[in-house]
């Protein structure tokens, strides 16, 4: 098992061609807005939060909703 394991994990890499002609920036072109959302998650999370319990509270609560629409 440990010979299976350092072959796979510390072995040499071997890509195919196609794998080798692969641009990393297609690949980064995924990975940054992943990225930056998190970040802005991370720092501005109180409005998303207040924002979300808004919508939960329109959810549980249709009867806003039906008032403003019906005017009732």
């Amino acid at each position: 098992m440990i010979k299976i394991f350092v072959y796979a994990f510390w072995g040499e890499q071997v890509h195919s061609k196609e794998q080798a002609s692969v641009s990393v920036t297609k690949l980064l072109l995924a990975i940054v807005p992943l990225v930056a959302l998190t970040i802005i998650l991370g720092f501005a999370a109180e409005p998303v939060f207040n924002y979300s319990l808004d919508v939960a509270d329109q959810l549980l609560n249709p009867e806003i909703y039906i008032n403003s629409v019906l005017g009732e």
